[in-house]
């Protein structure tokens, strides 16, 4: 293993107005001319799999930054994924707390998402480690122009940082470290033997978990990140993730635009099977469904064959209400009755069962709780609620309500939507009163605040599941 040191003219560091001012500080503009990038991944990614061995870095990356120019020009033409990537790693849950002490990208060619956080402020030190010498070496250089005293370089493969075994770091991450995208020709086709495709592909994913496992802290967590992963690759890593005693955090996982996967050193395992995890991992690529009356009570039959991981039942009013999370394969249903009548569900990843089990307690506070059951695996994300903006964990005596609470995944213009989600819980408390009812026209106040409603409801759902008002469900008494 070869390490280099960023040299720097001073020890401040420059914080970046934008992931774009950073890259265009470094000469690095959006760019079509950086598309021999992507050649070198598709034609040394078979060369990959034919040797297994990391030709991919050390025969693809190294010609990609043959010299500086076409160093700067090949990240160009992945400009806008790069920026994006940058926005999201430093808005991570991960420094909520503020600055990490130390943190580490595998298999970072120069090392650009590193140093950006390195920038920011964001941490202490940090280390960029990939196989291939070129790109680090030139990453070495634009740590030192960027005056980065706190970065170092190491020239490394996944099995050699294994083997180091530093355990040095509170976060270790990689984007677009290694080929998520393994799409098996002969899928769906009895009868083909696809074991040693299968068995190369898993090696290399334990090599990675050995890597991260090795890296961090007993507190620390892991970040695997890329676009568009295959339900092969998928399965294969939560397999390996696995093998290397690493549990993913829900809490804090999504695959929305892209995957970003947090896994966390012995952490609780939620979801029982590597395959279901993986199932849940790309369902969450889309919101919530309301399940219509035509399919309400085929789901009910599917799901309650799966596994029930919550079940609260409360009295308001008069009114019993029973919900209930079921998790079958890669998906959840969040399924709602009352002694009114009322029935209606909601599908959702197997991924967002926690949330809607926070949202669900917390909308029943108002109610008397008569009897509840948690899932012991679900109960240690509910309860640890730090991710949630809320401490102490929601209870009978908690007088915070559900507007109180903010969901990590949402974006911006979901957050400030949430601030109306008191009128959802209003319409949930009255659901019997006739002045709540829709209007067929929907016009005047009250139907301005029910618009404004019906949109908050639509964008906390996207998020995770919620109660249904009675509006939105089927009343089997009628």
């Amino acid at each position: 293993m070869k390490q280099n040191n960023g040299t720097s003219k001073s020890q401040q560091t420059k914080l970046y107005k934008n992931p774009e001012s950073f890259l265009n500080r470094l000469g690095i503009r959006s760019s079509e001319n950086g598309k021999y990038s992507a050649r070198c991944d598709t034609a040394f990614g078979a060369l990959e799999r034919e040797w297994g061995r990391d030709s991919l870095s050390t025969m693809g990356m190294n010609p990609s930054y043959a010299d500086e120019q076409k160093a700067g020009e090949t990240p160009g033409g992945l400009f806008d994924r790069l920026s994006k990537s940058m926005e999201l790693l430093s808005n991570s849950t991960v420094f909520r707390d503020g600055k990490l002490d130390s943190i580490c990208q595998l298999r970072g060619g120069t090392g650009l998402l590193g140093m950006w956080l390195s920038a920011q402020g964001l941490c202490d030190s940090c280390q960029i480690a990939d196989p291939a010498g070129i790109p680090i070496a030139y990453g070495s250089k634009w740590a030192g122009e960027l005056s980065l005293a706190n970065i170092r370089f190491l020239q490394a493969s996944y099995t050699e940082i294994a083997s180091a075994g530093s355990h040095d770091f509170d976060f270790a991450f990689t984007e677009a470290g290694i080929d998520l995208h393994y799409f098996p020709a002969d899928a769906g086709f009895p009868g083909v033997d696809r074991s040693k495709t299968d068995a190369f592909f898993l090696e290399r994913y334990k090599q990675l978990a050995a890597a991260m496992h090795s890296q961090l802290r007993p507190n620390g967590v892991a970040l695997i990140a890329d676009r568009h992963p295959s339900l092969a690759s998928l399965t294969l890593l939560c397999r390996a993730l696995r093998a290397k005693h690493l549990a993913i955090d829900w809490r804090i996982t999504y695959n929305r635009d892209r995957l970003q996967l947090y896994v966390r050193p012995d952490g609780p395992i939620v979801i029982d099977s590597p395959e279901d995890e993986a199932l849940a991992l790309l369902a969450d690529a889309v919101p919530a469904e309301h399940i219509d009356i035509s399919r309400l009570y085929s789901f009910e039959t599917m799901f309650r064959r799966g596994k029930k991981y919550f079940e609260l039942c409360s009295k308001v009013d008069g009114v019993t209400y029973t919900t209930s999370i079921f998790q079958c394969a890669g998906l959840a249903c969040v399924f709602q009755r009352s002694s009114a009548g009322h029935f209606s569900a909601r599908l959702v990843s197997a991924a967002r069962m926690h949330l809607g089990a926070v949202q669900v307690l917390l909308m029943a506070k108002p109610h008397t709780i008569t009897s509840k059951f948690i899932d012991d695996r679900l109960n240690a994300l509910v309860n640890d609620t730090r991710f949630f903006g809320l401490t102490p964990p929601p209870s009978d005596g908690d007088s915070r309500t559900a507007s109180d609470w903010k969901d990590p995944m949402l974006d911006a213009e979901e957050e400030s939507a949430s601030a109306g989600l008191d009128l959802h819980i209003a319409s949930l408390k009255t659901e019997k009163q006739p002045e709540n009812k829709p209007s067929p026209r929907g016009g005047g106040k009250k139907g301005k605040y029910r618009r404004q409603n019906k949109k908050c409801r639509n964008d906390i759902l996207a998020s995770g599941p919620a109660l249904s008002t009675q509006q939105e469900g089927v009343n089997v008494t009628k």
